[in-house]
């Protein structure tokens, strides 16, 4: 999982109780702490900490935060109060909820399905393609034979994939040679 991976979901986010629970001021400082603990390495995935069990300087997370000490106490202090929010004696935060809405497992999942999506659909088009040239190529094939008669083209492409004999308005399914 990247580094820098967190998940906000949008309708919670506008809908859901952070917006009720938290000024706007407080949902900033709420939206730096996700973004924080999105810096999280296993196995304390969700904790806001410079490295393992050791926590940043209120003053450091104020500077980094650029807010004033009383709005990042009164943040903490409700997300503390929501459950949103634990502090560590060691000084540590941890969101509480930081597995259920960023699980690695579903995050890993969720990659694994966009990358066979992408596999399937780069093949279809790889296929279309290869139709596509293989039923020029028999177009083509056809023209030059009757070329040689009467010096007109006789076959064409339709929509529909098929090849149409212009003279006599047969339409047939080309003999398609698969090149793989």
């Amino acid at each position: 999982m990247p580094l820098w991976y967190h998940k906000t979901d949008s309708f919670r986010w506008i809908n859901g109780s952070i917006r009720q629970d938290l000024v706007p001021d407080e949902r900033s400082v709420w939206a730096d702490f996700m973004a924080l603990a999105g810096l999280s390495r296993e196995p304390r995935r969700g904790h806001i900490e410079r490295s393992e069990g050791i926590p940043y300087p209120k003053e450091v997370l104020l500077a980094m935060l650029n807010v004033t000490e009383e709005l990042f106490d009164r943040a903490v202090d409700k997300c503390v109060a929501e459950g949103r929010l634990q502090v560590f004696p060691d000084g540590t935060y941890y969101l509480t909820n930081w597995e259920k809405y960023n699980s690695v497992a579903e995050f890993e999942a969720k990659k694994l399905q966009k990358k066979i999506a992408n596999e399937k659909a780069r093949k279809n088009r790889s296929t279309l393609t290869n139709a596509a040239e293989a039923l020029t190529r028999e177009i083509n094939r056809l023209n030059k034979e009757f070329q040689r008669v009467d010096k007109k083209l006789v076959y064409v492409a339709t929509e529909d994939g098929m090849i149409l004999n212009t003279q006599t308005g047969e339409k047939f399914y080309p003999e398609l040679v698969n090149d793989d």
